[in-house]
């Protein structure tokens, strides 16, 4: 009977040490669970405009960027990072082989969207759903998904920038998205090039500069002549997150008006179809365009002054009754002399922003 009981003890003590081993290796396996924290930043806006730029990784458009940060312990294997957003674009899905403790991964996401966003009219707010998945050193699969607003505009908006305030430290920062007026200037669209050439016709524009001062000043008394009236933007319109309606070329000519900025837009547009280096100053609350000569000389023009009743009872004092194009001219150039003191001056070179991939929509 004593053995028995002795036998009993000897088999209960190395039962209960079994289970402390099964013990301490379960909490040895399961304490060693990374802390994986997801920090997700995300354009508060997807551009219509410029869908042909988001899938373009050099151009640098993303729309959500994820940053990955394992506090360990352990190394996290086969993270995989899904973007799903309905409607503009099929998920996307990016792999990452490992991160390992204390490390911390960016992961972009550049989506390709569909043509049908051209079609979209106004805002409209849509999730991006973001889901990380990875593989814990137990071998354990962990999913985290979230997802972040953004606004869908049409093809005629812009935003300025989609810097949060918060890191918005100088005037540049506030138009940050500035490359993005290079999406509406259309040289090569029919309307603007049949109204181009007929504007300068008879003109040399490929190789004299004389020729391309006078194609300038033909355009400007051109769309006087043709009726094109300057519309005052809201107060708003200039302010960093305000989305701003702006009109291709092709839109002003056919509305016989436009905003400062659709007014140099088609300035800049038509120049360049007849073969003229142009584009865009921006400089605080104003868009002005210019051309380029072959002796690397700029000429500004005041392209709202195409309106020669608004420009003549705004600045009777410094222009006469006829608000001549040489005038309007002056007029630019003084305005930009002092952006370029103020160092609040960019300007947007259509030739190098196709350079860099910033194309139409279509």
């Amino acid at each position: 009977m004593r053995a028995f009981v002795w036998l009993l003890r000897i088999g209960l003590t190395g039962m209960f040490f079994v289970f402390g081993l099964l013990a301490v290796g379960m909490w040895v396996l399961y304490a060693r669970t990374p802390q994986v924290e997801l920090q997700v930043a995300h354009k508060t806006e997807l551009l219509g405009a410029a869908y042909k730029l988001y899938g373009d990784e050099k151009v640098g458009l993303w729309l959500v960027r994820t940053l990955i940060h394992n506090k360990g312990p352990g190394a996290i294997r086969d993270v995989r990072v899904r973007y799903t957003m309905t409607d503009y674009t099929t998920p996307t899905d990016h792999t990452i082989d490992i991160v390992l403790e204390g490390q911390r991964v960016v992961d972009f996401y550049y989506p390709i969207v569909n043509e049908s966003i051209t079609k979209e009219t106004s805002g409209r707010s849509l999730p991006v759903k973001i889901e990380v998945t990875y593989r814990q050193p137990n071998g354990r699969t962990v999913t985290k998904a979230l997802d972040r607003p953004i606004k869908v505009m049409g093809r005629n908006y812009l935003t300025w920038t989609s810097m949060p305030d918060d890191e918005i430290v100088n005037w540049y920062d506030q138009f940050a998205n500035w490359p993005l007026v290079g999406v509406f200037m259309t040289p090569n669209e029919e309307v603007t090039k049949t109204a181009a050439a007929t504007c300068t016709s008879g003109l040399n524009t490929s190789s004299d500069d004389e020729d391309r001062i006078r194609a300038w000043a033909a355009i400007f008394y051109c769309l006087r002549n043709y009726g094109v009236r300057y519309i005052q933007e809201p107060s708003d319109a200039w302010t960093p997150h305000f989305n701003q309606y702006v009109q291709f070329p092709k839109d002003s000519i056919q509305r016989k008006a436009g905003t400062c900025l659709d007014l140099a837009i088609l300035f800049a547009s038509m120049a360049q179809a007849v073969g003229i280096d142009a584009g865009i100053a921006l400089i605080p609350g104003h868009a002005i365009p210019w051309i380029r000569l072959q002796s690397g000389d700029y000429i500004f023009v005041e392209s709202t002054f195409v309106d020669q009743r608004y420009a003549y009872s705004h600045f009777s004092e410094i222009v006469s009754p006829r608000v001549t194009f040489e005038e309007s001219v002056r007029v630019a150039e003084a305005a930009i002399k002092k952006s370029i003191e103020q160092g609040t001056l960019i300007l947007a070179d259509y030739n190098e922003l196709r350079k860099l991939g910033v194309v139409s929509p279509w």
